[in-house]
């Protein structure tokens, strides 16, 4: 019996502050709406009365416009009292009571202008009060929930954006892994390899010696420039070696099969190595798709920095030109996205009027 008594008094607190607003005031809905209503309801008594339509409409538009215009501006001196107000019960009483102000000031204005007799006004007060609060509530509760969905919306950005970011660090840390590993275990194995293949030829004769020696300077010169090159361009150490170094020993991979030109913008010292890396993720994208899937033999990196600070990255090449059928994306395209969306940029792959295959990108924060 408590808690039936406890719940029915919660439920009535909840309806009391429902009502309690303080709703939505609109000066421009209002004052539109209340103009539409006096409108309508002036035409269709002369039409009633047996005015035309047309004449009927063009002799209420000026009272109607008049009570739209008084009513908008009562409207406006209460939501501005209302913004210059605080606490919520003040304001709520101030909403109440500029809105039964209102109310009875248009009563009897509407009594005065349409010769209404004067013991009208309290049931024409009510009347005009209620159907100001409907609409306030209509007005609020729409907001509220356009509110909210914008809110669940910017979270699941926000949402998106924090994955996108993880996903980032952990693609880097991986590969600054594999670096790592490429660097020590995988060149010392091959150092110790070289030095107990050294010392086994020591034993042999000179034919299997030379033998022994050939692919001991082979293993060598995998050891010095294949896995260190892979693993500088799986992890490029740009805070020391500055961008240009590391593009240029990305291209450095490319040169057997393709021509690649590249124009960096001078400012990008100024960066800091996170955006750096941005660039160079995007630019090794590019080169990709063009060797990958436009077999191109020619391919241009351009990097300038506009007024406002945006880096416009260009990367274009001779390739085979994007097909006109919607394709799927790779996960190439997935890098570039999550590093262009990062900096609050834009990206594009378009095929060009020059009959170049472009990949556009900016970053702007």
């Amino acid at each position: 019996m408590a808690n039936n008594k406890l719940s029915s008094s919660n439920r009535a607190r909840r309806i009391a502050e429902f009502i309690a607003g303080p709703w939505s005031i609109r000066p421009i809905g209002f004052g539109v709406i209340s103009a539409f209503l006096n409108q309508f309801s002036d035409v269709r008594a002369a039409v009633s009365a047996g005015r035309a339509p047309v004449m009927a409409w063009l002799e209420s538009f000026p009272s109607s416009a008049a009570i739209g215009l008084s009513l908008g501006l009562s409207f406006a001196a209460l939501a501005w009292a209302m913004r210059r107000t605080e606490p919520l019960r003040r304001k709520q009483l101030i909403y109440h009571v500029g809105i039964a102000l209102i109310a009875i000031g248009f009563a009897v204005a509407y009594g005065l202008f349409y010769n209404r007799p004067f013991k009208d006004v309290p049931f024409n007060s009510v009347r005009v009060y209620l159907a100001i609060m409907v609409v306030s509530i209509i007005f609020g509760v729409g907001e509220k929930r356009v509110r909210a969905q914008a809110s669940r919306a910017e979270s699941a950005l926000a949402e998106v954006d924090r994955q996108r970011s993880l996903l980032l660090q952990a693609d880097e840390d991986t590969r600054r892994e594999v670096a790592d590993l490429l660097h020590d275990r995988v060149q010392a194995g091959l150092v110790v390899a070289n030095l107990e293949l050294n010392k086994i030829s020591e034993k042999l004769s000179e034919q299997h010696k030379a033998e022994i020696r050939s692919i001991v300077a082979e293993l060598e010169e995998i050891r010095r420039f294949d896995v260190r090159d892979a693993s500088r361009l799986l992890s490029p150490d740009i805070a020391v070696q500055g961008l240009n170094h590391c593009i240029s020993e990305l291209t450095q991979r490319y040169r057997s099969t393709m021509q690649v030109s590249v124009q960096l913008d001078e400012y990008h010292s100024e960066f800091p190595v996170e955006k750096l890396l941005a660039i160079y993720r995007i630019c090794e994208q590019g080169l990709l798709n063009a060797a990958l899937h436009g077999n191109a033999d020619h391919c241009l990196i351009r990097t300038s920095t506009e007024s406002d600070g945006t880096v416009v990255i260009l990367v274009e090449n001779n390739g085979a030109p994007l097909s006109e059928k919607p394709h799927t994306a790779g996960s190439g395209t997935a890098v570039i996205d999550a590093w262009v969306s990062k900096f609050g940029g834009t990206w594009s792959l378009t095929n060009s009027g020059s009959g170049q295959v472009q990949l556009r990108a900016t970053l702007t924060t």
